[in-house]
């Protein structure tokens, strides 16, 4: 399951960094709260986890001061983006803004609102480009992809003549398809007429994509120039240039307006502000600890009530929630700023600006309800917001210092600040010259990502309950700060309203369904291996409960056989479902479930040496009897028993393996720890 993840996820992808947080000898076990691989959740290079402890994709903005556009330049660009989780549309909004420095007239454009007509007619076209799944396009990415493939296939060879085009690709080099969709943009733009101008650029998101993308961009614009520049003024020239002067461009150019006033509907830009707005508050029905002790923190198992939202789920599929800021968070930026939280308003244009605009987030709200729900106040700092920031300090020592924590010889500066969980709240503490209008400060402010997680119950037996399970997130940096993933913290408050003492408080929580690979075996009598140390056992709940209701509607369904792998620090501490898997050992939902204790004894044992110890069991299940495999948990230990199973598999086991992805009999989720 490769935005591809992020591969599908990966991420991988994707948006944000994230923090090494564990020893060298965790790394194999069982950690992870959340899916942040490409295999289902996420699309390739856009990971999907609590930016509070992920990567933030700090792509420094180029030099281009010795950059001039000659004449014959396009007058205007358009820059698509294939997007499942953010990180390709912020990566575009990198290149809108470098394009404008530049005097260009740049556009950004959601694949979602893409106009094969309107396309024909571009003179050029950067395309910022996710892997989702096992090579697919990305949700957003789907209807340009499908005219994409229509028309390459008929080879419609001079159906974009004229359009000049180049692709950066954002994947995960761990997964087979590597960067396809973008390759596939990159390559079908070509046979139906377009011009490839600069090289196809990739993005990895096992090594570093923020710097694949920086080296990238940093050649693109001189190429683009240099290729103008050699066509000459005519040449060069697909229409004619537009007499109308160009208006400065406003980064953030919404202001406040009445609700009684104002009453319009406008498109939401942000692709996760949309996510929110298509999920639903959803009822929270149980909530419950699934640790014996707090020896190694907590894990809550949720349960939602889907009973007359029209949500339907499949078994085993990813639900993405929505956290919403503690009630501190906002208040420290609203004192800061002398906001009032109360007070409701809607996005409007400035006057005089007669311009079709997107909006952040859908309004009417409050003040309180847009940092509540709508902004990201925890997520790691990147160069750019230093930037923003600095046009809106009053001081010069001010304004000069976050100029300078903008700039490429910061890094040190910035990884300190990751380390130290440094969020803006402390930024516009810190820096008190900082003045910024309520409007624009809305817009400036990243904007909350969901967060996904497997699900760990069956669509066949309880349609209308469905539930997830968090490993909750909190972490002391050098200096002692202790931090709490934003997630992690939002559940955990929920939690101690009430339901850990065993009442049921009346709570909601937004939530949307995301479909994954995991896929129980459309033929009962399939053998299934599933490796799950942790909170990766999650999906195999969900399939423990499928095989119960396949025998409840059929008691002579032959079933194939369902072994486990199964990891934890100690048996009696950290041991996830222990009493739900010896049940389902007892009735034959799961035959046969090995386990592995890392902590419990002196030589540390891991689900990778219990697969190793049995070659020819598993060898008989995928290969004799043409079962399927999966795998969930964390990134090194998947990579781990992927190496073990093509060596069980022996010499032909790389392609048999290869074979085994593309019939869809190998399955996996994976989170770096």
């Amino acid at each position: 399951m490769q935005d591809y993840i992020i591969a599908a996820i990966f991420i991988a992808v994707g948006i944000y960094f994230f923090f090494l947080r564990k020893s060298e000898d965790e790394m194999n076990l069982e950690e992870g709260d959340m899916i942040v691989d490409p295999t289902s959740l996420k699309a390739a290079g856009e990971e999907e986890l609590d930016p509070s402890i992920t990567k933030e994709y700090n792509v420094p903005k180029g030099d281009l001061s010795n950059l001039t556009v000659p004449e014959n330049f396009p007058q205007e660009i358009e820059i698509y983006f294939g997007s499942q989780t953010g990180t390709a549309e912020k990566f575009s909004r990198i290149l809108e803004e470098e394009g404008n420095d530049l005097g260009i007239i740049a556009k950004v454009v959601d694949m979602e609102d893409f106009d094969k007509e309107e396309f024909k007619d571009v003179e050029l076209a950067i395309l910022v480009v996710a892997t989702h799944g096992e090579g697919d396009p990305t949700d957003n990415a789907l209807r340009m992809h499908t005219w994409l493939k229509k028309n390459a296939k008929s080879k419609e060879s001079d159906l974009i003549k004229g359009v000049n085009y180049c692709v950066f690709a954002l994947g995960d080099s761990e997964y087979e398809k590597y960067c396809a969709s973008g390759i596939f943009f990159d390559q079908k733009l070509e046979i139906i007429g377009g011009k490839r101008v600069f090289e196809l650029g990739t993005g990895d998101a096992t090594n570093d994509l923020e710097t694949d993308f920086a080296t990238w961009k940093t050649k693109l614009w001189p190429a683009l120039i240099e290729h103008w520049e050699k066509l000459g003024p005519v040449e060069g020239m697909k229409k004619k240039a537009s007499s109308k002067p160009k208006k400065p461009k406003v980064k953030y150019p919404l202001v406040m307006g009445d609700p009684e006033e104002v009453n319009e509907e406008h498109p939401i830009q942000p692709l996760c502000i949309r996510q929110y707005v298509g999920g639903k508050d959803v009822k929270i029905h149980s909530m419950r600890e699934l640790r014996q002790t707090s020896k190694y923190g907590s894990c809550l198992e949720i349960i939602y009530d889907l009973e007359g939202t029209g949500i339907e789920y499949q078994t085993a599929a990813n639900l993405a929630v929505f956290p919403e800021n503690n009630e501190s968070d906002v208040e420290r930026i609203v004192n800061r700023f002398n906001l009032v939280k109360d007070k409701s308003f809607v996005f409007k244009n400035a006057e005089g600006d007669d311009e079709k605009r997107k909006h952040p987030f859908p309004t009417p709200c409050t003040v309180g309800e847009a940092l509540t729900k709508y902004c990201e106040l925890r997520g790691p700092l990147d160069r750019k917001i230093f930037k923003d920031l600095s046009q809106y300090a009053t001081e010069e020592e001010d304004k000069k210092e976050l100029e300078r924590l903008s700039g490429n010889d910061a890094g040190a500066d910035i990884e300190t600040m990751k380390q130290e969980f440094t969020n803006i709240i402390d930024i516009v503490e810190e820096y008190k010259s900082i003045d910024i209008p309520c409007a624009v400060l809305l817009q400036l402010l990243p904007k909350m990502m969901p967060r996904y997680y497997t699900i760990a119950s069956s669509a066949k037996l309880s349609p209308t309950k469905v539930r997830i399970a968090i490993s909750l997130s909190n972490y002391k940096s050098p200096k002692g700060k202790e931090f709490f993933g934003i997630t992690s913290e939002y559940l955990n408050r929920i939690f101690k309203s009430g339901f850990d003492t065993g009442s049921s408080p009346e709570v909601v929580s937004r939530i949307f369904i995301k479909d994954s690979l995991f896929k129980y075996p459309e033929d009962p009598a399939t053998p299934v291996v599933m490796v799950g140390p942790g909170t990766g056992v999650v999906p195999f709940i969900a399939f423990a409960e499928e095989r119960q209701e396949l025998i409840a509607q059929n008691p002579d369904v032959e079933l194939g056989s369902a072994t486990l792998y199964f990891g934890c620090k100690e048996d009696n501490e950290d041991y996830i479902y222990k009493d739900e898997l010896l049940q389902y050992r007892e009735d034959n939902r799961i035959t046969k479930v090995y386990e592995a204790f890392s902590r419990q004894q002196e030589k540390k044992v891991y689900v990778q040496d219990l697969i190793r110890e049995n070659f020819d069991e598993i060898r008989e299940a995928i290969v004799n009897k043409n079962g399927q495999f999966f795998i969930c948990g964390a990134m090194e230990m998947g990579k781990a028993v992927e190496k073990i199973l093509e060596e069980i598999l022996g010499e032909e086991g790389e392609e048999y393996l290869k074979q085994m992805k593309n019939q869809k009999r190998f399955a996996k989720e994976l989170w770096s720890a």
